[in-house]
Order: C-alpha cells, then structure tokens, then sequence
C-alpha cells in the first residue's frame, strides 16, 4: 500500500487516522449540548453552525500559514493549540461561552489541514500523488468509522471523556509530527513571486464554480450531523446507537473508496 512512498508521507497518514480515530467530540456535539446544557435541537444547530464556520476559516487561515510560518509549524501550532482549547470546551459550565468556543476550538484545530496536503505535494513524487492523497482519504475515513462508535461508547458514561480522548490525539498527532515530519516548505528563491493572493483564487471562475458545486453537497450531506442526531434522540436512541449508525458512512467510504481507486489505478 505504502510501496515507494516516502517515511515521512507514512507517518503522515498513521498521524491522520489517529487524529481522526480521536475525533470524539463533533459526532457526539448536538447529544452534548442537549443532554449536558439543556439546548434545544435549534439552539444546539446554531453552536454546531458555528464549529463549521470555523472549520471554514480554518482552511483559509491554515493555507496562508503553511505558505508562510511553513507547514510543520502550522501543523504543530494548530494540533496543540486545539487539543488545549479542547480540554477547556469540555470544561466550561457557561452555556454563554459554548457558541464561540465551538467557533474558536474548529479554527484552531483545523488549521492544520492544508499543511497536511501541502506537504504530500511537497514530498510526493507526481505520479503517486493520485495514490497518496486516496490513502489519506482513506486514512480520514478509517478513523471516522471508528470515532462515532467510541465517541457514543464513552459518552454513556461520563461526556469529559470526550474532550480528554480528543484532546489526546491532537497530542498524540503533535508529538508524531515533532518527531517524524521535517518542514518540508520549498525554500524560495530571492526576487520569487509570492503566494498567490487569495484574491487571486476568487477571480477563477471554474474553481469557484466547483466549489460552489461542493458547498451544495456539503450543505445537504452535513445537515444530518444535527438534524439525524437529534432524530434519534427524540426516538429514544442513545448515543452508542448514532456512533454506530454514523460510523457506518465512514467504514463504507473506505471499503468503496479502496475498490474504486484500485480500478482507476489510485493504489
């Protein structure tokens, strides 16, 4: 699966799945905010709204950094930085403060992103590139398959386990990252041009039209973290049984995922 593919592109994608594996929070959010704050379904949709603002602007903030500050220390401030403001969502009793908590935890933590795939490109030969980037797919939605059903697990017995088991593998994936990622930014030569200007991007009409085509997917395919969960918890089904239900969509991306890039010559 790994042939001809770099050691640090390996630890990599271990990273990945243990920092996805550790993603016990978001599943379990909406069941959090009702069950431990009281919110309703609607209230709870806007404090799960803002997490995915966040996670917007995490993506443009985590591109301008990695080009910048370099994508090791990207990686590092983001992983860090979000399993600490991890441990203090989990221990606020405010409800006031959850909504821009939710906000700031997704900012920080998903900073690290584009660095991840900044630095496949960075160390990846062109032709494995394909394969490369479908087995951190893979790796995305083996820990995802496995993080809802755990996430639902630990809530039956105490919520904080949570916030401690999320916060973990953000460390676990920093300190994966100190030890096996080298900075791998292209030094850039004097008189180079710069980055391109985020500005730039918006006047790309195709890529803005692809990308107003996945806004429209992930608009209809995310609803369901809020309105499924809450669903469900009007049925009367626990958390255990939405991990389980959830961590269904991630075990058979893998499984499809892994068939059709092989067809196709990803892997």
């Amino acid at each position: 699966m790994f042939r001809d593919l770099p050691r640090a592109y390996v630890a990599l994608w271990f990273g990945s799945v243990v920092n996805r594996m550790g993603l016990l929070v978001v599943p379990m959010l909406t069941f959090y905010l009702q069950k431990k704050h009281d919110f309703t379904l609607a209230e709870a949709g806007e404090v799960v709204a803002l997490f995915g603002l966040g996670q917007a602007c995490a993506s443009l903030l985590g591109g301008q950094l990695a080009d910048r500050i370099g994508r090791k220390a990207t990686m590092l401030l983001a992983l860090v930085g979000g399993g600490l403001l991890m441990l203090v969502f989990g221990s606020v009793q405010d409800p006031r403060w959850l909504a821009p908590l939710a906000f700031a935890v997704a900012l920080v933590t998903e900073t690290y992103r584009p660095a991840v795939f900044s630095i496949v490109a960075d160390i990846v030969p062109p032709a494995d590139r394909m394969r490369a980037y479908s087995l951190m797919y893979v790796a995305v939605n083996l820990g995802f398959a496995v993080a809802p059903a755990l996430a639902g697990v630990l809530a039956r017995y105490d919520y904080r386990w949570l916030f401690y088991g999320n916060a973990a593998a953000n460390l676990c994936f920093a300190a994966i990252v100190l030890r096996f990622i080298p900075e791998t930014m292209p030094a850039r030569a004097p008189g180079a041009p710069t980055p391109t200007a985020f500005v730039a991007v918006l006047r790309d009409r195709a890529f803005m039209l692809f990308s107003l085509c996945g806004l429209l997917v992930a608009l209809v395919m995310h609803q369901g973290g809020v309105s499924l969960a809450g669903t469900m918890a009007q049925q009367g089904h626990d958390e255990a049984t939405y991990g389980l239900v959830v961590g269904w969509n991630g075990l058979l991306i893998v499984l499809g995922q892994t068939d059709i890039a092989a067809r196709i010559g990803g892997f």
